[in-house]
């Protein structure tokens, strides 16, 4: 295994439907997959001070259950710790992704080979 990519997101539809994409086109990863981004910011917060538990890629939803989550946790864990954040969102927030140090943003509904391509590339930067 290269590396975890750990996924957050509330639809469950949506968050088996991403479990089942990133294992089937990044199957060299582990994929942890996260109701909410509490529980993503947790798991993260576990693993301080040991860096291969850090996953090399978050993708969660912006608002997992809290409001702009998804801005807070690429602000803390891309700006800060180095891994790379792709939000998503049906609101149009690129812009506050971006300012907030996400590595990308994808608008929901999203198109599976372009969400995919940006998952490879984000992980591809990391080296």
């Amino acid at each position: 295994m290269k590396g975890k990519i750990y996924i957050a997101e509330d639809n469950e539809g949506i968050r088996k439907l991403l479990g089942e994409l990133f294992s089937t086109f990044l199957p060299e990863y582990s994929i942890e997959l996260f109701s909410d981004g509490l529980t993503l910011q947790s798991r993260l917060e576990s693993s301080l001070g040991n860096s291969e538990d850090y996953p090399k890629l978050i993708i969660t939803d912006n608002n997992v259950p809290q409001r702009d989550l998804g801005l807070k946790l690429a602000k803390q864990y891309s700006s800060e710790a180095g891994i790379p954040v792709i939000i998503m969102s049906s609101s149009s927030i690129e812009k506050e992704s971006k300012d907030a140090g996400a590595y990308g943003f994808i608008q929901k509904p999203f198109k599976i080979f372009q969400f995919v391509e940006l998952a490879e590339t984000a992980l591809s930067s990391k080296g």
